[in-house]
């Protein structure tokens, strides 16, 4: 299979191969001057102070559960997902995160009150062309669940507008699919769909409300988040399971230069509490029942735009979205130090709030986490 990550180049994925990482330097003269933009258009807060103290760990009442799984074969040549392995990560991670040997019984466990009519959307990120949720990776979810017997047409693959500048779901490789046959392929301004002006998403910390995509509200009775792992300095510091809803408001569904109403107010202070306050909507929160990282590749600084930075090979899931956020950030500070880099903890207090919230832990010892190791790649 091709690579599909158009902001890197044969060269780049070679020594991405070969070494495991990528510099912050591929990122283009076109991926730096789109960065500048979305500076100028939502601002920019004042650098945090560095602290070499972490950020606080909230205790939660429960313990949560989640599993990490690890398979060097991956990813191979000049960037390439083996759809095979990942497939095999997936079942084996949902054999360990629910600890049943049955792969039905664990997305039964997972959607415990399923009916043949519900539908399932999956959430993933495409927002940026070079770097995005890996079709691989959703044909899995997709290939999993019609398994255990629900309907293609009853599973959602979705993001936001796919009129934006950069991204969307035709431009990263999916398409638009809206008829009644095979999985559908949405976009959140395509005609009929929309925002619903019922269903408003209050950030009280920014004075200001937004309506929620249709497709949470109307069309789905059950959502799988999938982001990408990527980070940098700015911003929220962690673009990941949580900030991933960001697409189901209007934000960008303007024109680039234009934006919308609150692009602002949603990115001041890093996104701390916005992206809380948005996750902890009754919709979002109690519809969203897995959340499945795409950490095969990942990025460690710069952005929000450019193409995946290191291999990381691995699967990240869990129901509490605090914590799986908590590790993927773990993900990419380790990535950081070995480089020399600063700590995101400054720009990622939106977790820390997240946790104060209810929403999940960040505390390492609450957190149940349960390893696997797949197979070696071949030398």
């Amino acid at each position: 299979m091709k690579n599909h990550h158009k902001g890197i180049d044969r060269r780049d994925f070679l020594k991405l191969a070969a070494l495991g990482t990528v510099s912050s330097t591929v990122l283009t003269s076109c991926d730096r001057l789109l960065n500048y933009m979305i500076e100028k258009l939502i601002g920019v807060d004042p650098e945090p102070s560095p602290g070499s103290v972490p950020m606080e760990s909230i205790k939660s009442p429960l313990r949560s559960v989640a599993a990490v799984v690890t398979d060097t074969r991956a990813v191979h040549g000049e960037g390439n997902i083996n759809g095979d392995v990942v497939r095999g990560m997936l079942d084996a991670g949902m054999k360990t995160f629910v600890g049943k040997s049955n792969i039905e019984e664990c997305w039964l466990t997972v959607f415990p009150d399923l009916k043949s009519s519900d539908v399932i959307g999956i959430k993933i990120n495409a927002s940026d062309k070079a770097f995005f949720t890996h079709k691989e990776l959703v044909d899995a979810i997709v290939n999993s669940l019609v398994r255990i017997g629900v309907a293609e047409n009853n599973i959602i693959v979705w993001d936001r507008s796919d009129k934006m500048w950069r991204e969307g779901l035709i431009s990263c490789g999916f398409g638009i699919n809206r008829s009644k046959k095979g999985v559908r392929y949405l976009s959140t301004n395509l005609e009929g769909i929309g925002y619903d002006t019922k269903a408003v998403v209050p950030m009280p910390s920014v004075h200001i409300e937004f309506p929620l995509t249709s497709i949470i509200s109307q069309r789905c009775d059950y959502l799988i988040n999938v982001p990408i792992l990527k980070a940098g300095s700015g911003h929220c510091g962690l673009t990941g399971c949580m900030k991933n809803y960001y697409g189901a408001i209007p934000l960008f569904d303007q024109s680039f230069t234009k934006g919308t109403k609150g692009i602002k107010e949603v990115h001041v202070n890093n996104c701390n509490p916005q992206i809380p306050e948005l996750y902890s909507h009754p919709l979002i929160r109690g519809k969203t029942k897995l959340c499945i990282y795409d950490a095969l590749l990942a990025k460690f600084e710069g952005g929000p735009f450019g193409p995946p930075q290191f291999i990381h090979n691995q699967l990240i899931m869990g129901t509490d979205p605090v914590a799986v956020d908590y590790l993927g950030l773990m993900v990419v500070e380790r990535e950081r130090s070995k480089r020399g880099l600063s700590s995101l903890f400054p720009y990622t207090k939106y977790i820390q709030s997240a946790a104060e919230m209810g929403l999940g832990t960040n505390n390492p010892d609450q957190i149940d986490l349960r390893e696997v190791s797949l197979g070696l790649a071949q030398k």
